[in-house]
């Protein structure tokens, strides 16, 4: 990136920042808005929940693949494309009416979002080589913003009488202003590959065979696991088996992402000789920890509060893992970074169905308190060696 100028990388750092922001708004609005979708629908909202699913193996497909079409292509016109889906997905949710529009519209939103989120992070560790996790914790506080705008603004309309498919027409607005920050920026040339060759699409799959790459994508599967289930279903669990009013348990969706924001953005300042490993563990087995507090509580603000203490102490998680993954793989980071945040979004796509048969079949807080294995789980996997400082594809001849 020696050719861009200190203006051309924060422009682009500011474009993917709000992006993250328009993708992190689809999918919580999607979320926030399962109550009254699902009273318009006839359909359960824990049950309807597991559309969601289809949003996550749309973002899997598209996370394996922008990896290898960004090595291929260069990162601005796989950028496009996903701030393109993510429009046209706003726009199926603001203007088509049924479940078939409902569908089309999560399909398209999966895809920029698959393309979204692991390519906006490819492009900052390209950009900031030497501040890979700051750059990304900060970045994740603009996924955070997203998160928090929506559901909040949501919260606060609904009851005065706005649709809920209105929330979706600033999410197309905020994608096509993307587009135009992406196609109007500068990018400078694309980082050479080992020996001046392409990579072959099928050398994600070797890669993965190495456990430098294949531990961090098992932890944030585990990650994301937990924090989708949490963030997912907060606002029904708070509504239906915690007695909470249904403007609380929608604006928890935002406390949750709110003091994770906050996390996030501390954390983008923790000094850079903080080793990657303790700071994942600890900060993923403590929130396990206030999770599993929330089964003992009484009355919703007492299990909010656990939730979003947990929220808090893991928000640095997420960002960490995927700047070890890009640090232990330089060479291959677009590919790297593309398989971890898939790997992750996997979380996504089983956690619906899974909390939703939990909720259906234990005790509620029990159910609840389940999202903390996962992150114990991580917590230790993540100490798993043997590992190497480095693995770089070794492409076929």
């Amino acid at each position: 990136m020696e050719t861009l100028t200190l203006i051309d990388r924060r422009r682009l750092m500011v474009a993917a920042i709000l992006a993250l922001a328009a993708f992190a708004a689809s999918v919580n609005l999607l979320f926030a808005a399962l109550i009254r979708m699902g009273a318009e629908f006839q359909i359960r909202p824990e049950i309807l929940a597991s559309v969601s699913s289809v949003y996550f193996a749309c973002f899997f497909v598209a996370s394996l693949a922008g990896g290898n079409l960004t090595d291929r292509y260069g990162a601005q016109a796989v950028l496009l494309a996903g701030c393109a889906f993510t429009a046209a997905g706003g726009l199926a949710f603001a203007t088509g009416s049924g479940l078939p529009a409902v569908v089309g519209g999560t399909v398209a939103m999966g895809l920029g979002g698959g393309i979204i989120e692991p390519m906006c992070s490819a492009l900052l560790n390209r950009l900031f080589p030497d501040q890979v996790r700051t750059a990304l914790n900060l970045s994740q506080a603009g996924y955070c913003l997203g998160a928090i705008g929506g559901p909040l603004l949501m919260s606060l309309l609904l009851p005065l009488g706005l649709n809920w498919r209105t929330f979706f027409f600033p999410v197309a607005l905020l994608a096509a202003a993307n587009f135009g920050l992406f196609a109007s920026s500068a990018f400078g040339p694309a980082p050479a590959t080992p020996a001046g060759r392409s990579i072959p699409a099928r050398s994600g799959w070797a890669l993965a065979r190495h456990w430098p790459v294949l531990q961090p994508c098992i932890v944030i599967l585990l990650y994301v696991l937990s924090e989708s289930g949490l963030s997912g279903f907060l606002n029904i669990y708070l509504f239906r088996f915690r007695g909470a009013p249904e403007q609380i348990a929608i604006q928890s969706i935002s406390m949750f992402w709110g003091v994770m924001l906050v996390g996030r953005l501390l954390a983008g300042f923790l000094p850079a000789r903080l080793p990657d490993l303790p700071l994942i563990t600890g900060t993923m087995a403590l929130a396990a920890a206030a999770v599993a507090a929330a089964a003992f509580t009484n009355g919703w603000p007492a299990a909010l509060l656990c939730f979003v203490m947990a929220s808090f102490i893991m928000a640095s998680a997420w960002p960490t893992v995927v700047a070890l993954a890009a640090a232990r793989n330089p060479t291959n980071a677009n590919t790297v970074i593309g398989m971890t945040v898939a790997a992750g979004s996997l979380g996504c796509i089983i956690s619906p169905p899974i909390m939703g048969r939990l909720l259906g079949s234990l005790d509620p807080a029990l159910a609840m308190s389940l999202a903390a294995l996962p992150l114990l789980l991580g917590a230790l996997i993540i100490l798993v060696r043997p590992y190497s400082v480095a693995v770089e594809l070794r492409t076929e001849a």
